[in-house]
């Protein structure tokens, strides 16, 4: 035992001490249930914890950033409602109505925009897969991009319909904005069979 251990020991009151000598027993009773492999364990996992809890903190944004990432999106939507604007005066054309066929972010873009944990936790995710061959049996990196662009997809094709009922339209709007949303699910492929 280290002098210094010994030191702080004698410097306690007798309670205190006999509190600490509990203490002690009490790890080492635990300790006694541990493997040597499952001690192991536990410290990798608390390290790699705190790995992801500072790299989540590094992905915090002030309230301007947040402003400004809010307000970027919203000229973003606001070009899209123009180009849908467009496209009724579009759609005699037999191709894809001329006023959608422009270059758009899509949603996988403004989620990543407006939100930095999204790609934050991807490239973590990744990263660790590599790390541990996962990506050896499958293109992990593209599975976990399939979820977060379904996720981020989903949360959008919600949104618009949360958006129109929270707006206060008519239950005609709200029906009409219904049946686009199924339109939506009964044309993605990976959704919906035929």
């Amino acid at each position: 035992m280290s002098d210094a251990i010994v030191n702080r020991l004698a410097l306690m009151k007798p309670n205190d001490r006999e509190d600490h000598k509990k203490t002690m027993l009490k790890l080492y009773t635990a300790a006694k249930k541990l493997t040597p492999a499952q001690a192991q364990a536990k410290l990798k996992w608390d390290e790699e914890y705190k790995r992801w809890e500072e790299a989540e903190n590094s992905w915090e944004i002030t309230r301007d950033e947040a402003r400004h990432r809010a307000r970027n999106v919203r000229e973003i939507l606001e070009d899209f409602r123009n180009q849908l604007e467009g496209a009724f005066f579009d759609v005699p054309c037999g191709d894809v109505p001329r006023s959608l066929d422009r270059e758009r972010q899509d949603v996988v873009q403004l989620v990543e925009n407006l939100n930095p944990l999204v790609n934050g936790f991807f490239k973590m995710i990744d990263d660790l897969a590599n790390q541990h061959g996962c990506d050896e049996f499958i293109d992990f990196n593209a599975k976990l991009f399939l979820l977060k662009m379904e996720a981020a997809e989903t949360g959008f094709q919600i949104g618009v319909l949360a958006g129109a009922i929270f707006a206060g339209c008519s239950q005609e709007q709200i029906d009409k904005f219904e049946r686009g949303l199924t339109f939506a699910m009964a044309s993605h492929r990976r959704m919906v069979k035929d």
